[in-house]
């Protein structure tokens, strides 16, 4: 499954050669979250999936990639992707550090506090 994600990664990239000067960052967040056991509500994915963006544009904002992205802040395209679990994503995430591709995973410590508390609702 790692592989698929990472081909539909791909073939997206290659999709979104037309807009040649358009950069995209995609974000893939963990799809198992929103079933029991987590059953995590929508509201506390999209945090999960602010946080990383948050974390990626903070620690590589120096990086020429990421201040071209963030210049033009009215035209910033970003793409949604779901991976199937915790594996899948982990792979997805071996996969492009090896493909030399800049990617980061959010996994905060309050999440899994809150997770092991009982709560559904780790924010």
């Amino acid at each position: 499954r790692e592989r698929a994600l990472t081909n539909k990664l791909c073939g997206m990239a290659d999709a979104e050669k037309q807009y040649a000067d358009t950069m995209v960052q995609y974000v893939v967040l963990r799809k198992d979250l929103l079933k029991a056991p987590h059953n995590w509500n929508l509201g506390s994915m999209v945090a999960q999936g602010c946080h990383i963006v948050t974390k990626l544009l903070w620690e590589l904002k120096e990086e020429d990639n990421v201040v071209k992205y963030m210049s033009d802040m009215d035209n910033m395209h970003k793409v949604t992707l779901g991976a199937k679990d915790e594996a899948e994503l982990s792979g997805l995430e071996e996969q492009l550090k090896e493909a030399g591709i800049e990617c980061r995973a959010w996994r905060g410590a309050a999440r899994e506090r809150h997770h092991r508390a009982g709560s559904t609702n780790p924010e």
